[in-house]
Formats: C-alpha cells, structure tokens, sequence
C-alpha cells in the first residue's frame, strides 16, 4: 500500500471485514511496528517518534464513544484541562453539540451519566468530536461511526472544520460504501 494524505484531505478506507481497515489504522496509531516500508509524519519517520507523541497528536471517534458520568463541560476538560468556556462552546459549535447543550436546564453542567446513558448516540459521539477538537488532535479517526454522523463529519470537513489552523487529517472506516458516494 503506497498512500500521501494531505493536511484538510478526508480519506476514508471502506471495505469488508477483514480486509485491513484496522491494520492500517492500527499502523498509523504505531499500535504495531512496522517491519518493512514506512510511515512518515510530516516528512519524519514513524520510528523516531515516540508512540506516545504520535498518540497524543490522534483522537479516536468510536461508534460508541465513552462518556464518564459526570458534567459535559467536565468530559470535555478531561483533555484540555485549562480550557475556557470560550473554547469549549467553540468546540461544541463545530461539533454540532451547541444548540443541544443550549437547550438543557443545566447547559454545560449537565450531568450526562455513566457511559452517557443520558444522552443519545449521536450526542455521544458529537461530544467525542468536541474532545477531539478541543484536545488540538492532528489526526481525527471516526471508526465506525453511524452514517448519520459519517456524513456529518464530511460536512465539518468541508465546511466547519476548514478553518481549524495545521488540522491534518479525517480518515473515517466503514463498511458502508454509500455512506462515502459523495
């Protein structure tokens, strides 16, 4: 396999189980070593970085995402713990979180239960993007992710997301090949 992914390009690896999706991804994240070819960041290769540097420069979209039963400004501060309110509603925003979190009594003090039992899967995963986006990740990767929300992130790409100075790369997996038609 022999791939360049630009800074603001979406690259989606779409095919059936097995197939190699995750061994990409899993490549990418340095979860494996790689034994022949290679992997480079900006021009540095995947060897003289650490795994923890390149993990902490990628943020992982799940299908279903973990939410700790606490506040939403509060899962939110768990990677940027100096975020302002300011950041914080500005990454809600783009993730299309805002309105929501706008309409709840409690707004971004809103206790959201354990794994996120309160809230829907799509908020679920709607607060992961915010993470990502507040945790200043290079590399976001939306695994499996319901097609609702594929195309949601396409749409943040494309129109959202654009403007977010050295964002790298939004690499989405799925099985579903008509959720990437477009």
């Amino acid at each position: 396999l022999s791939l360049t992914i630009k800074p603001d390009e979406i690259t989606a690896f779409v095919g059936g189980s097995g197939c190699g999706k995750t061994t990409v991804i899993s490549l990418i994240s340095k979860l494996y070593d790689i034994k022949d070819g290679q992997i480079l960041f900006d021009g540095v290769d995947q060897n003289e970085l650490s795994k923890e540097f390149i993990r902490s420069k990628i943020a992982i979209v799940t299908q279903a995402p973990y939410i700790f039963n606490m506040s939403i400004r509060d899962n939110l501060l768990m990677v940027k713990k100096d975020a302002t309110d300011e950041e914080i509603r500005e990454v809600c925003k783009k993730a299309d979180l805002l309105h929501y979190i706008d309409s709840l009594q409690d707004g971004l003090d809103t206790i959201v239960g354990e794994g996120g039992a309160r809230v829907s899967g799509g908020q679920r995963q709607r607060l992961a993007i915010a993470r990502a986006l507040l945790a200043d990740a290079k590399i976001i990767i939306g695994r499996l992710i319901l097609y609702g929300l594929a195309s949601l992130l396409f749409q943040f790409t494309s129109q959202k997301w654009r403007f977010t100075e050295g964002f790298g790369l939004l690499t989405t997996m799925s099985d579903f090949y008509s959720v990437y038609r477009h």
